[in-house]
């Protein structure tokens, strides 16, 4: 029902409810008509805030990641709109490298460089798309992170593709896990995820594919800055245990520890 909407709930509370909800379940993640009508649940029905999105092209531009400081920003677009330029949503999962300063990057700009990189490889393999990336730090307001940070399981659940920035450190972590299980659970490509190395050397060149897999973890016993976000974790890992989405497609099964990805990395 509507109340489960009320902007008198928290939004991680609604949030979990439009996850759970028919409305959500019932549109895929390959059509472009599907992807909008998720973004227009989670704006107008969810009163989330909409997701934005970075322009590839901007991030060649730019050559480092751009912050978000307020409600506005010059560098990124609402993800509808991207979708009517061919746009392919890629969420960008990956751990803060230089969370102390509050950055996610490193003084050489090496994930901004990566992304380049491997965004102008995915451009020669489809060039009638354009991608467009979800990056917390470009793409939540920085000033007032929190309703941002609070929707992005349903960002995952709404995007078209996951790319993983795979450091030392980034399976241990509980959101990451929770980034890559909501993407299996709600996205036809999550079973397939993108992986680039944190040692993914940033250089021209010529690429190539190749394919490991993943075992999916629990979040649940993943590492946490904030330990209050567990019980928060809990709740959407049931609600992907549970999704209906692929009971009528590719039947695939959610079991921590034991199902895996194939993920295709870019070496």
């Amino acid at each position: 029902g509507i109340g489960r909407f009320s902007e008198s709930r928290p939004l991680p509370d609604r949030v979990s409810a439009l996850l759970s909800s028919s409305q959500w379940q019932k549109l895929g993640s390959t059509k472009a008509s599907d992807v909008s009508a998720k973004l227009d649940l989670l704006a107008d029905t969810c009163k989330a805030p909409p997701m934005m999105v970075l322009p590839a092209a901007t991030l060649v531009e730019l050559g480092r990641l751009p912050q978000r400081e307020g409600e506005h920003s010059e560098y990124i677009v609402d993800a509808r709109e991207a979708l009517k330029d061919d746009g392919v949503i890629v969420f960008f999962s990956h751990r803060w490298l230089r969370a102390e300063a509050g950055f996610p990057d490193d003084d050489n700009n090496t994930k901004a460089r990566a992304l380049i990189v491997w965004s102008s490889w995915y451009k020669t393999r489809h060039p009638t798309r354009n991608v467009y990336f979800w990056i917390d730090y470009a793409c939540v307001n920085q000033a007032d992170p929190g309703p941002g940070i609070a929707s992005l399981p349903a960002y995952v659940a709404a995007s078209t593709d996951l790319l993983c920035f795979e450091t030392d450190d980034y399976n241990e972590r509980a959101w990451c896990s929770v980034e890559r299980v909501i993407a299996y659970a709600f996205m036809f490509s999550g079973k397939v995820p993108w992986v680039i190395r944190g040692s993914y050397p940033p250089s021209a060149g010529s690429r190539t594919l190749t394919k490991e897999s993943r075992v999916l973890g629990d979040p649940n016993v993943g590492k946490l800055t904030h330990e209050q976000d567990r019980v928060h974790i809990q709740t959407l890992m049931d609600i992907a245990i549970s999704s209906k989405i692929w009971s009528m497609g590719d039947g695939r099964l959610l079991k921590f520890g034991t199902t895996t990805v194939e993920a295709w990395i870019l070496v």
